[in-house]
């Protein structure tokens, strides 16, 4: 074991339902649960249960994300609508996807047909603003915008024909990806200057999953090999942090200590594969169920989110079945 692997150890506690997002006050969001034909979201507090109301007429919720008051940003199914990005806090639902069609759709294009408007919220901060992206005027085109109480705001472009937002900070820095000109996919930061092109790791996907307020951002990319990579970029510059055992990563969040969840996929002898959770932290990747301390009928330990204090949500298999967990740091 390595000097950090000693000193990261966590206890597993088992959870009822699958978790897709912790906050730092410690609320888990669930996968949507369906019930009476319809599909909603459930947040809990401890031990107490929160149904997320859905709008009038929609039928089906997803959730992306979560703020520490409890918000969470997603998006709602409507009938002979697409997905509208939707405000989710008990006991309320705020559409705020009709007001981005009025101010940057209907505004320029008053004809528009409604049933190919669509949007959806993927991040949210603390201030309350959420990001996502919208179907703008060309069908095909998909722009990143910025939503706040005072209006939207469409992010522009890196000279394509979509940009797509995937985090907020507390600063309102913006993170995405988009196509350039060119076609090819690169990574942007959006803020008080406009949208900055940051760049790939040279292949065809770049997937910026979080940006913390040090303006941290990770997430995962391919390189020319279509290797697939965890990134980091701070302090203007852009770090290819590999993947362990040479597998294909993906990133499912990082904290504001710059801890990086994800988890890699290795291609086995026989033809199958083997996916593996891990924790990114001090310069070093971490396989999670090396880390458990009382994970004796725990296995396929996969993150789904972290919070600033370094509790860590998931899904894995407890004795054969499939559980929710979380994972909380002993030291």
């Amino acid at each position: 074991g390595s000097s950090i692997g000693e000193c990261q150890e966590y206890t597993i506690e088992a959870l009822d339902f699958s978790p897709k997002r912790i906050n730092n006050r410690g609320d888990i969001l669930s996968d949507p649960v369906f019930e009476d034909g319809r599909s909603r979201l459930r947040l809990f507090t401890g031990e107490v249960r929160h149904d997320l109301p859905l709008p009038p007429q929609a039928y089906e919720s997803q959730g992306y994300a979560m703020n520490d008051d409890g918000w969470v940003a997603g998006s709602s199914a409507m009938p002979l609508r697409a997905h509208l990005a939707t405000l989710f806090r008990a006991p309320r639902a705020a559409v705020i996807g009709e007001e981005i069609e009025r101010q940057l759709v209907l505004a320029s294009d008053p004809k528009r047909n409604p049933s190919w408007v669509c949007s959806e919220a993927i991040a949210l901060n603390n201030a309350g603003q959420a990001v996502g992206s919208y179907c703008a005027r060309s069908v095909g085109d998909v722009r990143a915008y910025v939503w706040e109480a005072s209006g939207s705001r469409d992010l522009g472009t890196l000279g394509g024909r979509q940009t797509r937002a995937t985090a907020i900070n507390s600063r309102g820095e913006i993170v995405g990806w988009g196509d350039t000109a060119a076609g090819d996919i690169h990574m942007f930061l959006f803020d008080a200057m406009g949208i900055h092109d940051l760049g790939s790791l040279g292949g065809e996907n770049m997937q910026p999953v979080a940006i913390n307020d040090h303006g941290q951002i990770v997430g995962w990319g391919t390189g020319p090999a279509d290797e697939w990579h965890v990134f980091l970029y701070e302090q203007g510059s852009l770090k290819d942090l590999g993947c362990p055992d040479n597998g294909r990563c993906m990133v499912y969040g990082m904290n504001l200590h710059g801890h990086i969840v994800g988890d890699a996929t290795v291609d086995l002898d026989d033809g199958g594969t083997l996916t593996r959770g891990f924790v990114y932290a001090e310069g070093e990747f971490l396989y999670l169920d090396a880390l458990v301390v009382n994970g004796g009928d725990w296995r396929d330990l996969l993150p789904a989110g972290i919070n600033d204090s370094g509790r860590i949500i998931g899904t894995g298999i407890f004795g054969g079945v499939g559980r929710g967990f979380v994972l909380n740091r002993v030291r």
